[in-house]
């Protein structure tokens, strides 16, 4: 029973659908955590979304107040005489004021033609001009303040963010310009001061997707103009933010902030979070709850499989196992589940109940058939002393006294004259002489010597003998039979198989009978068969001749435990079949 109950699960089994009744609880959990975890991550996007606009905006803030001061610091240095003149005066006051102020990179001032005049630190290229710089030319073409990035190297080494103020000549047209150069460098430290994440993004895009700084690496994208960058097109477009991919790849939740660069346009400040880190905890909370609730639902099935196999499966399975053996014959097998309280245990009483009562029932019906045996074993033992007697009787008495007139017949017929007279004794003599031979015919077929001499195979082979004389048919008998039958087992195959013979030999009118027996499951199997006529099977049941034969036959087969059955067909011959099973063995 063990190895029955560690059999491995089917589909449509008990213990599946006792786990899956255990599991259906956690499917509303799961749904619950998988929305909740959606809604998680929503409302995490949606944090997100607020929370880089705004950092975006604290960033921009920052970098149009430093523009704004730059440009005041340059607008006052503009204004002073010294400054516009160039010359040692002008070195003088830029680099004091430089050292009032170092966040600044370089201070210069520039003449109408772009001719760097005087500088607070000496430029990266001294002597060149700086009229290619795109804030010069604002300046010059619009004579408004400007705010670009310069990535020349005319007024440092680095690219810079430098805001120009135009002043004008003595004639009142252009005189020149002073800028002022901011160091990105105090960017990267504002992105400190604002806690971003490592993966964080902040970027300050100039006129033409030119960038101008970005936190983190600076060094790999200040300077470049990288117009084809998503991040980049995003930007310059209209839009406030998004999902996009940024300068390294990564694709980032943008938000952005405008800046007035005066004549120089705007600048664009764009804050991104890596797209991967929102909703990330979110996604830890929801593994965390699949985790627990994965644990919870190994819990139950561990549970529900070794109750469910302990106090359901065990007890059906004993039962099924013990339903089997019933099935089989096994009349001893009982479902064994123990005191079990509930409906199994009233399942498991009745079942042992309904075996009792089918045990019973079998032992009276082993008690009736060895009865019925003893019965028809008496019943053969006193037919075969009748028709023994009945023979000797026969023999003894009939057939003498007609033999006896045999030969006074034989005596008279000497001594008639008259032919006519001996002619009628002659045919009472005839008469006489068969009638001694269907006697002593007779006296065979009810006690056949060689059934109680030699055994069943040979009495049957001396009747075939008889019959083939008498009726014409060849004949053949083949036995396997290891060891003779009984005496009263054989006298009963012996009567069932004559019978067979005879209505083979009279109504058949085939030319071969043929008998076989052998041993079959602690019996006598017997099979006769001719290629007679035969007849439908079906009119057996109507007075035919034969066929009350074939009742009896059937009645003494069926009487002893045995069985017995037919098979014909009109012109496929007869075939009798049965079988009688030994007592003794």
């Amino acid at each position: 029973m063990g190895g029955a109950i560690l059999r491995p699960m089917s589909l449509g089994g008990l213990r599946t659908r006792l786990l899956l009744l255990a599991l259906v609880p956690l499917v509303p959990l799961v749904v619950v955590a998988l929305v909740n975890a959606r809604q998680a991550r929503d409302d995490s996007l949606d944090e997100a979304r607020a929370h880089v606009q705004s950092l975006a905006g604290l960033a921009g803030s920052w970098v149009e107040q430093r523009v704004g001061s730059t440009r005041q610091l340059a607008g006052s240095l503009a204004a002073e005489a010294p400054v516009r003149a160039g010359g040692t005066g002008c070195r003088r006051i830029l680099a004091a004021e430089l050292r009032r102020a170092p966040s600044y990179e370089n201070l210069v001032v520039a003449d109408a033609r772009g001719r760097l005049t005087c500088a607070a630190r000496a430029p990266a290229r001294p002597g060149a001009s700086l009229a290619g710089a795109p804030w010069f030319r604002d300046a010059r073409r619009t004579r408004r303040a400007t705010a670009t990035g310069d990535f020349s190297g005319i007024v440092d080494a680095r690219p810079a963010l430098v805001a120009a103020v135009p002043f004008g000549a003595g004639d009142g047209g252009f005189g020149g310009v002073v800028a002022a150069a901011i160091d990105l460098r105090a960017f990267n430290r504002l992105a400190a001061s604002l806690e971003l994440p490592p993966s964080a993004s902040l970027l300050v895009l100039g006129r033409g997707g030119a960038v101008l700084a970005r936190h983190p690496d600076p060094e790999r994208f200040a300077g470049r103009v990288m117009s084809g960058s998503e991040v980049v097109r995003g930007a310059r477009g209209e839009r406030r933010g998004g999902e996009l991919i940024g300068l390294d790849g990564v694709r980032r939740i943008y938000g952005f902030d405008r800046v007035d660069a005066g004549a120089g346009g705007s600048m664009v400040v764009a804050m991104g979070l890596p797209r991967a880190d929102v909703g990330a905890a979110a996604d830890r909370t929801l593994t965390r709850t699949l985790v627990v609730l994965g644990l919870v639902a190994l819990l139950a099935a561990i549970v529900v499989l070794t109750a469910g196999n302990m106090l359901v499966a065990r007890p059906l399975l004993a039962l099924a196992s013990a339903s089997r053996r019933v099935a089989a014959g096994d009349l001893t097998a009982r479902a064994n589940v123990g005191g079990r309280r509930g409906e199994l245990g009233e399942l498991a009483a009745s079942f042992d109940e309904m075996v009792d009562t089918l045990a019973e029932r079998q032992r009276e019906i082993d008690r009736s058939t060895e009865e019925r045996r003893r019965l028809l074993a008496e019943l053969v033992v006193a037919e075969q002393e009748e028709r023994k007697r009945i023979a000797e009787d026969i023999h003894d008495d009939s057939i003498q006294a007609l033999a006896a007139l045999l030969l006074r017949l034989e005596l008279l017929e000497g001594r008639l004259e008259d032919d006519d007279h001996r002619r009628h004794l002659v045919d009472a003599r005839e008469a006489t002489r068969e009638a001694v031979g269907r006697l002593r015919h007779l006296v065979f077929k009810l006690s056949p010597p060689a059934l109680e001499e030699q055994g069943l195979a040979p009495a049957l082979e001396m009747y075939l003998e008889e019959v083939g004389r008498v009726w014409g048919p060849s004949t053949s008998l083949e036995s396997t039979l290891e060891a003779a039958p009984s005496p009263e087992l054989g006298a009963l195959i012996y009567r069932i198989a004559v019978e067979a013979i005879n209505n083979a030999a009279k109504h058949a009118g085939g030319r071969r009978i043929d008998i076989t027996l052998a041993e079959l499951d602690g019996g006598v199997a017997v099979r006769v068969s001719d290629d007679g006529t035969g007849f439908d099977t079906a009119a057996a049941s109507r007075h035919v001749p034969g066929h009350i034969g074939l009742r009896s036959m059937r009645e003494r087969a069926e009487a002893a435990g045995g069985w017995w059955r037919v098979r014909s067909a009109p012109g496929a011959g007869t075939t009798v079949e049965f079988f009688v099973p030994d007592p003794e063995a």
